[in-house]
C-alpha cells in the first residue's frame, strides 16, 4: 500500500512539475511537493549559475521567505552536487563536515537531503534540498531514492521550459 502511494504521489508530482514552462513557479513547486512527499519541515531549491548553483527562497512550514545563496563547486552541500552528482544525505547536520554551518544553524537544520538534477549530459542543472524529517529520527535510503526518482521528473521539466524559454527568445 504505501508503494503505491508514493507511486501515485510521484505520478502527482510529474504532472504538476510538467504543467508549467515557468522556472520560478516550476522549482516552488519541486519543493513543496518533495517536503510533502518525505515529510519534512522546510527546504529549498535552485538552478547552475555561471558561479556555482544559486537559491532564491527557502520554505519552512508553509512559509516562504528570501533566501539568496550561492554555493560554487564544492562548497557546502550543494556545491559537493556539482562535483560528485548525487544525492547527499545526512540526519546529524551538527557534525557534518560538508555543511555550511552559518546557513545551516541560521535555518535550525538538522537533518538534510540533497538532490541534484541532472540533464540528458549528466550535468548538474540545478538541485533541491528537505530539511528536518519530522516524526522520526531522520532521512532513510528510502526517501533519498523517492527524491531521486523526483529528481528525474523535474529534469525533464527544467529541460522543456528551458527550451520554451529559448524559442520564446528567437521568436521574440
Amino acid at each position: 500500500k504505501r508503494a503505491e502511494e508514493t507511486i501515485q504521489s510521484l505520478l502527482r508530482i510529474g504532472k504538476r512539475l510538467n504543467s508549467t514552462l515557468n522556472l520560478n513557479i516550476l522549482m516552488d513547486a519541486l519543493v513543496e511537493e518533495s517536503i510533502q512527499l518525505v515529510g519534512a519541515e522546510g527546504g529549498f531549491s535552485g538552478l547552475r549559475a555561471p558561479e556555482g548553483l544559486a537559491s532564491q527562497k527557502y520554505f519552512r512550514n508553509s512559509t516562504i521567505r528570501p533566501f539568496k545563496q550561492c554555493w560554487p563547486p564544492g562548497q557546502g552541500v550543494p556545491g559537493w552536487l556539482l562535483l560528485h552528482k548525487a544525492p547527499y544525505r545526512t540526519n546529524d547536520a551538527s557534525r557534518d563536515k560538508q555543511i555550511t554551518h552559518e546557513v545551516f544553524e541560521n535555518l535550525g537544520i538538522r537533518s538534510v537531503i540533497s538532490t541534484p538534477i541532472l540533464d540528458n549530459q549528466e550535468d548538474v542543472i540545478g538541485f533541491f534540498e528537505v530539511h528536518n524529517k519530522i516524526g522520526t529520527s531522520g532521512f532513510t535510503q528510502s526517501d533519498q531514492d523517492t527524491l531521486t526518482a523526483v529528481a528525474q521528473t523535474a529534469s525533464i521539466a527544467i529541460q522543456n521550459a528551458r527550451l520554451y524559454e529559448d524559442a520564446e527568445r528567437r521568436r521574440q
